[in-house]
């Protein structure tokens, strides 16, 4: 992360349960803060499945509480995969929420889709949250998407998942430009 010059570009890691208790990640974690600061903190993003932080609410909201401390923002992942807890949606409070995917696929001809992304977008907007729709695959569903206000947009359309850093191609000049 320390060597990422691009200011607008976030790192979003998925966390689990067990990751949040293991204390040697929680060290290395801590000490990047403190080495690094908040220009590099304050660009990490922090992913916890809505199931995950439900099933250990206690440890969740224990290490949100911890790590907050350094400027890292937290997204609730896949959010109405499971047996959505609003209570935990309210009580955690998430810096943005990513609709899950299978709200999202198909969501231009689907008015079902559009009526639950549109309650779920309203109750993250109530929150302050961003918002950002999972498995966008198509180029109808990213328009809806867009005129319906979502935040940011992640799937297929905009490139598959990879192991390698994507890094922004550098400008090409013009061979007649000289």
């Amino acid at each position: 992360m320390e060597r990422v010059t691009e200011p607008g570009l976030r790192l979003s890691i998925n966390l689990s349960p067990r990751s949040m208790g293991d204390s040697d990640w929680l060290g290395v974690l801590t000490d990047g803060a403190e080495r690094l600061g908040r220009r590099v903190t304050g660009r990490l993003i922090l992913e916890i499945t809505e199931s995950e932080a439900i099933a250990a609410s206690g440890q969740t909201q224990d290490f949100m509480d911890h790590v907050r401390g350094y400027g890292c923002a937290f997204a609730l992942d896949d959010f109405g995969a499971g047996a959505t807890g609003f209570r935990h949606f309210r009580d955690f409070r998430f810096d943005m929420v990513k609709l899950d995917g299978g709200f999202i696929e198909g969501v231009a001809r689907s008015r079902d889709s559009q009526a639950l992304v549109g309650c779920l977008m309203s109750a993250a907007r109530h929150f302050e949250m961003m918002v950002v729709a999972e498995r966008v695959e198509s180029p109808a569903d990213a328009a809806w998407l867009v005129e319906a206000g979502v935040d940011c947009l992640q799937g297929h359309l905009y490139g598959r998942p990879s192991v390698r850093p994507i890094r922004p191609e550098a400008p090409r000049r013009d061979a007649r430009a000289g």
